[in-house]
């Protein structure tokens, strides 16, 4: 959620003329880049953490599927943050070419 406020925020920021386009483009490569490293940085910090307490079956299936859930997640926002860039390129050579 916070993600998306800042992408929002930014595109505001550059239809108001305060941001060029390049740099809007760097940042969102950088939040889409950033975000699967924060995620999987806390996941492991977790599973560190947690390694000695014993843990229910249950628990224990619920995070096995959480992880599964977050290295999806993180394999999606890296492939978003490709697709992006080449749709931010392509954009970019539109409005550079008018």
């Amino acid at each position: 959620m916070i993600f998306l406020f800042i992408q929002i925020s930014f595109f505001t920021l550059y239809l108001s003329g305060v941001f060029q386009a390049t740099v809007i483009l760097r940042e969102f490569l950088i939040i889409n880049l950033l975000s699967p490293v924060v995620v999987t940085v806390i996941i492991l910090y977790y599973e560190c953490k947690l390694s000695g307490t014993p843990q229910s079956r249950f628990s224990q299936q619920k995070v096995r599927l959480l992880t599964i859930a977050v290295v999806i997640w993180s394999m999606a926002r890296v492939i978003q943050c490709w697709s992006s860039l080449y749709d931010s390129r392509r954009f970019l050579a539109i409005v550079l070419s008018m």
